[in-house]
């Protein structure tokens, strides 16, 4: 698998450090996976909420968690 190089500052590194001993992570490696895995299936997740809101909109109804 193709590598990314990633420098992060101290403070960084300590908190990363802490959730691979108290998360249940392997490494530091598995923990940024399991970062970006999250943060796609968020995305992921706005974007359905986002089309179905415009899809909502264009149909003259009130989008989907708009209270108006």
């Amino acid at each position: 698998l193709p590598r990314i190089k990633l420098t992060l500052p101290t403070d960084l590194q300590e908190y990363v450090a802490q959730r691979v001993a108290l998360g249940g992570y392997v490494n530091a490696g598995e923990y940024m996976r399991q970062l970006i895995r999250s943060d796609a299936v968020v995305q992921q997740e706005r974007r359905l909420r986002d089309r179905l809101a415009a899809d909502e909109t264009r149909r003259g109804g009130t989008p989907v968690g708009d209270s108006r």
